[in-house]
């Protein structure tokens, strides 16, 4: 079985092979706005940052901070061994639905460090960005941000 070899990481980068197993969540205070269709989906401070081994930090986020009514609850779920079972979300802006790019864990285990991105009646959403028109981090346009 061949293992991936990762690049190293250049100046002012992360590895997500640095990244912790079993994933953690952690608070940060990074600025996050999302557009779509003329729309502001998301405006907050207020994420939580889901590190993974091997993969891109997922942001969460507060649904306080997404635009009212642009998430419908979306059909299936899956498992994650860290954060348990997901919920899928559609984002609906006027006619157009981006079908499942949403998704939240709102009970995950409360052994594991997940409690940053839920409660019972209130689970933060992560939002697949790369599928949005536009999206900043920290007040910088960004093309690349995965969820």
């Amino acid at each position: 079985m061949m293992l991936p070899k990762p690049d190293p990481a250049g100046p002012g980068q992360e590895s997500v092979w640095n990244y912790p197993r079993p994933a953690v969540a952690e608070p940060t205070g990074a600025h996050i706005v999302i557009e779509h269709g003329g729309l502001r989906i998301v405006d907050t401070r207020n994420a939580v940052r889901v590190l993974e081994t091997s993969h891109p930090p997922n942001y969460y986020l507060p649904p306080a901070d997404i635009a009212e009514g642009v998430l419908r609850r979306a059909r299936g779920s899956s498992m994650c061994e860290w954060k348990g079972s997901a919920r899928y979300w559609d984002v609906v802006v006027g006619d157009e639905v981006l079908p499942c790019i949403g998704w939240s864990y709102p009970n995950p285990p409360p052994a594991l460090l997940f409690s940053p991105i839920s409660s019972p009646s209130m689970p933060h959403r992560s939002i697949l960005a790369l599928s949005m028109a536009k999206r900043w981090f920290n007040n910088r346009e960004n093309s690349t941000a995965g969820g």
